[in-house]
């Protein structure tokens, strides 16, 4: 959860409403959000199939953003 709470962290200026990128973009960066929730739900509710941090394999951020 803390390497996720990371990735949203570093995401949360795309959803802001005074911020500079494109309305697609910020719609591309919300997807990648809800990613990273959607995956970590699936940790909780299914932990073994993650039985390592290495084992996860995480939503590849959009290019604005990397």
């Amino acid at each position: 959860r803390e390497q996720r709470d990371r990735k949203l962290y570093q995401t949360d200026w795309t959803q802001l409403s005074d911020t500079s990128i494109t309305p697609a973009q910020v719609s591309e960066a919300a997807q990648y959000r809800q990613l990273l929730r959607d995956l970590t739900n699936a940790i909780v509710a299914n932990p073994e199939n993650f039985p390592t941090l290495a084992s996860v394999s995480w939503p590849v951020p959009p290019t604005f953003i990397a």
